[in-house]
C-alpha cells in the first residue's frame, strides 16, 4: 500500500528530525529526553493540543539543563547491532555466503 509507505516514511523523517533536536540541544549544554506515553493517542490530550484528525503525534520531547553533566554509559559497538547486506563475517564459511 503506498498510503502506508509514505506514513513509514514520514514517521522516519520526523524521527530522524527529533533525534537531530536532541544532538543540537546537548551542543547547548541541554539534556533532552524522549517519551512516548500512552495518553498520546487519548481524544482528551489530542483535543488538548488542537491536533487535527489524521495528524499523528508520535513523542513528547522534554529538554531542560541539568545540574551535574550525566555519566556515559556503556554502549555496544556498531558492529554488534549493525547487518550491512553482503558483508562477510570473519568466521563465515565463504562457501554459505552469498553475494
Amino acid at each position: 500500500d503506498a498510503r502506508q509507505k509514505q506514513r513509514l516514511e514520514d514517521y522516519a523523517a520526523a524521527s530522524t528530525f527529533i533525534q537531530n533536536i536532541q544532538l543540537l540541544a546537548w551542543d547547548y549544554g541541554i539534556g533532552s529526553c524522549w517519551k512516548t506515553p500512552e495518553f498520546l493517542d487519548a481524544p482528551a490530550f489530542r483535543e488538548a493540543i488542537g491536533a487535527k484528525p489524521g495528524e499523528r503525534i508520535i513523542s513528547m520531547l522534554q529538554l531542560g539543563y541539568f545540574d551535574e553533566l550525566p555519566k556515559g554509559k556503556e554502549r555496544k559497538k556498531s558492529d554488534e547491532i549493525v547487518t550491512i547486506f553482503g558483508q562477510k563475517e570473519e568466521n563465515e564459511n565463504p562457501e554459505n555466503v552469498i553475494e
